[in-house]
Order: C-alpha cells, then structure tokens, then sequence
C-alpha cells in the first residue's frame, strides 16, 4: 500500500505523513525563535520528544511534549506552548486517540489567534484542517482549508500552500470531485518542483497516481508512480521507495507486464525487509504470490512463500 500522501502540518514544521495509503516524510527542524533562556530549555525538551518520536517511544515522546508545556505555561511562553500544543495533536493523531487530538489542535489555533502570530495561525489552520478531515469532518475542514489558502497566499508562504493543496485535493477526491483533486495535486507539485521540496512532491505524484488508478488509467498511474519512485530516491526516502515499489509492481499486473510486476513486488519486499517492517514486506510477499498464482507462474508463487514463511520463522528484524 502507497504510504499515506497526506500533508501534517504543525506550527513548527511541514511533516509529510500519509492517511489511506500515500506519503510519510521527515520532521523538518523548526524555525529559531529566540526568546531568551527559556526557549533554550524549552526547545531541548521537545527536540529530545523529537528523537523520541523517530525511534518509536510514543510514551516516553508525549512525556518529553508534556514537561515541555508544563514548562512553557510555568514561563507564559505562548508561542511555545501554541507549538508544543500542536505537537501533542499529531502525536495524538498517530496513536488513533483522534478526540483528543482535535482538542489539542482547536485549544493550538485559538492559542495561535491570541498571540496574532500570523505564522502560527496559518499553521494551526492547517493543523486543524488536517485533524477534521482525518476525522470525517469534511465540510468543516473544506473551510478550514479554504482560510489557510487564503492565508498562505496572502503570506506568500508556497510551500505551506503545496501542503494545503495537496490536503485538500484528498478531500475533493473523496467527495468525488475527480477533475479539482488533480488540479490541486498539480498546483502543489509545481510549487513543490519549484521549491526543491522532492520528498513532498514525490507525495504529489503518487496521489495523482492513485487517482489515475482509481479512473482505470493505468498507464498513467504507472507513470505517475515512476515519478514518484525517482523522486523518492533522490532524497533517499527508503519507505517511499518501497512503498512506491510495491505500487508499481500492482499496476504493472494490471497492465498486463506479470513478470515485470513480480521484480516489482520483490523489490519492494526486500526494501521493507531492510528497513525492520515486517508487515509491510510479509504484505508484499502475500501480493506477489496472490499475481503469480493468478498469472499461472506456480513457480514464483512457490518462491514467495517460501521467503514468506523464512520471514515469519525470524524472532525479529532489526
């Protein structure tokens, strides 16, 4: 499955991340914002919530996010506590604890809105316009939106623009507004080209290949997916790449190429190996052997279970 091409923003930084299968990136560090000794230690605690974050301890990360608000609210820091309150929505938001991430993230935009941090209001819209939509909320985060467009414009702030465009032409395909969703998917792709930001761009082609995809337009969605692939490489952003792969490798058997579409799926399988994600590889193998045996290549499906069942004997991958 594509890795979700779903843009997180967070008033600090742009995550890409992905809901129904698109695109997940890396936190990008945020913007200094000195405020004295207290933004010091503040920043600290979160950076170490970062690192926490990266290695999986969503415990230990919430704690870190926590003594730092604590810290923040001891100091009247707003603008932090406006960051650090966002952060603890995403991290909310990834735990599937969704009503308490859109409390946090609604309690960031009206904290955003105090300080009149045109910046922040910006990104805590589009927080909150991420959240909402990840909680079926569509016309609400259509709105949402709509403002952190036009504040984004107003701001000339591209590349939040790019992120609230691709978000939002989610929410357009969803609703079955097939012709505004790729629009929107290429306004953010230029914006992304334009700016260097391959890794969010490589999002936009793999959404704008799905939506090839689901219209039956696999050539498309082939080419789409290549993009994607190339971009992905080019910042070395291994899960993309596999996920990228193993998207390949079903439209390749969709259009008939079963033999080019099983090197695919390996591919993919191995990259996942790779990187310690068993469910992901194991789900590679398990399409691989469903197009072998549906293709009448029993010796490539034998094959994949074979790998398959040597994976699943492994204590653990690391």
């Amino acid at each position: 499955m594509k890795r979700g091409a779903f843009i997180a923003l967070t008033v600090v930084t742009c995550v890409i991340g992905l809901v129904d299968g698109g695109c997940a990136g890396r936190r990008a560090a945020p913007d200094p914002d000195p405020k004295g000794p207290s933004s010091t230690q503040i920043g600290a605690l979160q950076e170490q919530a970062r690192r926490w974050l990266a290695a999986g301890h969503h415990a230990r990360a919430r704690e870190s996010f926590e003594q730092a608000n604590r810290l923040a609210e001891s100091l009247d820091d707003r603008p932090s506590l406006v960051d650090i309150t966002h952060e603890l929505g995403n991290l909310a938001l990834e735990d599937g604890r969704l009503s308490q991430a859109l409390t946090l993230h609604r309690k960031g935009l009206h904290l955003a809105e105090q300080t009149g941090d045109g910046r922040r209001i910006l990104l805590s819209v589009a927080s909150l316009a991420a959240a909402e939509q990840q909680a079926g909320h569509t016309e609400t985060a259509a709105d949402l939106y709509k403002r952190g467009m036009g504040l984004a414009r107003e701001r000339q702030d591209r590349g939040t623009l790019a992120a609230l465009l691709n978000n939002a032409g989610l929410l357009d395909q969803r609703t079955g507004d097939v012709e505004a969703a790729r629009q929107a998917y290429r306004e953010a792709s230029a914006i992304n080209k334009e700016l260097g930001h391959r890794e969010a761009e490589a999002s936009n082609h793999a959404n704008l290949a799905m939506l090839a995809e689901g219209l039956h337009d696999y050539d498309e969605a082939a080419r789409e997916f290549a993009l994607a692939l190339d971009l992905d490489k080019a910042v070395e952003n291994a899960h993309g790449i596999a996920a990228d792969l193993a998207n390949m490798g079903r439209i390749a058997v969709r259009r008939g190429y079963t033999e080019l579409g099983l090197d695919y799926m390996d591919r993919a399988y191995r990259s996942y190996a790779a990187q310690g994600d068993r469910a992901r590889a194991l789900e590679a193998l398990s399409n691989a052997v469903e197009a072998a045996r549906q293709s009448g290549r029993m010796d490539d499906a034998r094959r994949f279970e074979a790998e398959s069942a040597s994976l699943k004997a492994l204590p653990a991958l690391r």
